[in-house]
């Protein structure tokens, strides 16, 4: 390798030099792997919406995924629109473990694989992998480039990622499907434990939440037989009702300007992004 010059850059020297890595249009990968157009290596289909003038084909039996739906979590089990059986007969049917990805608009990038077959309005792209590749180690690619997809989309007014323009970009690929599979096992159980994680976050919300409600509620009668309250209330407690002005003293703020500005130690809350003190 030639001697850099100085107005090269330092870490792209460096990772350019880094033993077994090789630095591509999409980021650093291992040498033994190859970039490939999504195109060959896997099917790609653009949804469809079955004619809204007519109710009788929408109703609560299959998935109609739109972009709202995407992103939330890995699998899509639910979606906020759904078809009847005759506007499922009219749609474009995506398989299970088809992985869809949202390519029209704000939210291109946003990406979901399917719990079971569904179909999805036309903002979206479903990604059906052929037999010699793993359909979750793509969902983790395609979520990995969705923000280099979406500078590609421009400045555009509706920002859009064609079908043509999405089976060209590259996925870096290993050599084998076997290692593709543990690399997608070992994120999914990632996925897996931070899922468990939020859940467990959202119950102890609801359970604080509850326990506010029980609290603060002036009205016992939903726990007036609980004989820890029985035992620590007076019979004859009532709970009153003051305006916040009989509790507390309410002050208004000051509006500080450069002219009124002094030196010293108290800080006071400024629209500025760092504390003033005054």
């Amino acid at each position: 390798m030639s001697k850099s010059s100085n107005h090269e850059n330092p870490s792209k020297i460096k990772v350019q030099t880094m033993e077994g890595y090789k630095l591509t249009e999409v980021g650093v990968i291992p040498e033994d792997w190859e970039l490939v157009p999504l195109v060959e290596i896997a099917q790609i289909a653009t949804g469809t919406t079955p004619p809204t003038n007519d109710r009788a084909n929408y109703g609560d039996k299959f998935l109609f995924a739109g972009p709202s739906d995407l992103g939330k979590t890995k699998w899509i089990v639910n979606t906020e629109k759904k078809l009847s059986s005759k506007g499922f007969a009219l749609a474009r049917k995506f398989p299970e473990k088809s992985i869809l990805f949202t390519c029209i608009g704000s939210t291109i990038g946003k990406a979901g694989m399917a719990s079971t077959e569904l179909t999805s309005n036309q903002q979206i792209n479903a990604v059906f992998p052929n037999e010699n590749y793993t359909s979750e180690y793509l969902y983790y690619q395609l979520n990995l480039l969705s923000k280099f997809i979406k500078r590609q989309a421009g400045e555009q007014a509706v920002p859009l990622i064609n079908k043509t323009k999405f089976g060209e970009f590259q996925i870096p690929l290993p050599p084998t499907k076997a290692e593709q599979t543990a690399i997608a096992t070992a994120l999914s159980d990632m996925d897996a434990l931070i899922e468990g994680l939020e859940k467990l976050l959202v119950k102890k919300r609801n359970i604080k939440q509850g326990a506010m409600q029980r609290c603060l509620n002036p009205d016992f009668k939903d726990f007036q037989d609980d004989p820890d309250f029985k035992k620590s209330s007076n019979q004859n407690n009532q709970w009153e009702v003051k305006t916040l002005g009989e509790i507390c003293e309410i002050k208004k703020g000051q509006l500080i300007t450069n002219n009124t500005r002094v030196n010293g130690e108290i800080p006071v809350i400024a629209g500025g992004k760092t504390p003033a003190y005054y």
